[in-house]
């Protein structure tokens, strides 16, 4: 039994170290964008970041496009059936995807994957003047949006003790596929020199592992345009301590992560023909709090669309 217990030990620890190892090749490749990025909201969204002091992390569950928490799997799948090479991995990858959709870790349209850990993201562009992104936050021609912006080469960021993991998100599927193909080579040389029918369970929960935290930072093509930078928060445990907000009727847990003191480098109002008048009560509001009073206010240089 002691032997058992040991090697089972092992072969958990070869595991970690392969995991280690993948999120740091993730970490290698995707860049990590020395210089400003650009947090786009809503009024009310700003209103909370200044009043707060706070960036708001959502449960990545809650996502606008639920086709992300599938994204990874579909790919995945694609990957291991188009190559030879990954014939042992088939059956796998598909148990996996059943595992996911079969254990109560699934919507309740089954169209959407829950995954098996709960991660807070905040989402970043590298583009300081974004049409798209203005579009998704002013919804009528009475309605504007911001985006506040701070540097990523300030190492004083956020006050809180979290764990983030972060960098620009990758769009171009061939080079999603690359990773997938080294994650996979990984893990068939470990099956090919361990007992894959003892532990199974063990290689298939790391295997979900990987491709969760992988899945954060892909998404298709068609959003490259975003040019999108993300903050993620991992090993949250304070679930009593999770806040909420609503959107159209949902409650959207969220953890406020507060920022360090002039971390808002600018706050710029999106493209409207009340800009003046924007910039004129918003700076009003920013005198009142002291924290963020050296925040440059800015609009859009984008022609007026109203």
């Amino acid at each position: 039994m002691c032997n058992r217990k040991k090697k089972g030990s092992i072969v958990l620890n070869k595991l970690k170290t392969i995991e280690f190892e993948l999120l740091k090749n993730l970490s290698d490749r995707k860049t990590r964008h020395e210089g400003e990025i650009y947090h786009y909201t809503s009024p009310n969204g700003l209103k909370g970041i200044i009043e707060d002091g706070a960036i708001w992390f959502s449960d990545m569950r809650f996502l606008n496009d639920s086709s992300e928490l599938t994204y990874i799997y579909k790919l995945a799948f694609k990957v291991v059936t188009e190559s030879p090479i990954y014939t042992d991995l088939q059956d796998i990858i598909r148990n996996i995807c059943n595992y996911i959709y079969t254990s109560g870790c699934y919507s309740v349209n089954n169209e959407e994957i829950i995954p098996l850990d709960t991660f807070y993201l905040a989402s970043f562009s590298k583009d300081p003047d974004n049409l798209n992104l203005w579009n998704y936050y002013t919804k009528s021609k009475d309605s504007l949006g911001y985006n506040i912006c701070i540097d990523t080469k300030n190492s004083l960021l956020f006050s809180s003790s979290q764990e983030f993991i972060y960098g620009e998100v990758i769009y171009k599927t061939s080079e999603q596929e690359e990773l997938l193909k080294r994650c996979f080579e990984k893990y068939i040389s470990f099956i090919n020199q361990n007992d894959y029918t003892k532990y199974n369970g063990i290689i298939q929960e790391s295997i979900i592992r990987t491709l969760e935290i992988y899945n954060l930072f892909f998404k298709p093509e068609a959003y490259e345009a975003e040019k999108e930078y993300r903050f993620v928060i991992w090993n949250y445990n304070g679930q009593q301590n999770l806040n909420y907000r609503i959107n159209s009727g949902i409650f959207i847990p969220y953890i406020p992560v507060e920022l360090k003191k002039d971390a808002i480098k600018s706050i710029c109002i999106s493209p409207s023909k009340e800009q003046e008048l924007a910039k004129t009560g918003l700076e009003s509001f920013i005198m009142q709090h002291d924290k963020f009073m050296t925040a440059e206010i800015k609009k859009s240089k984008i022609p007026k669309r109203y």
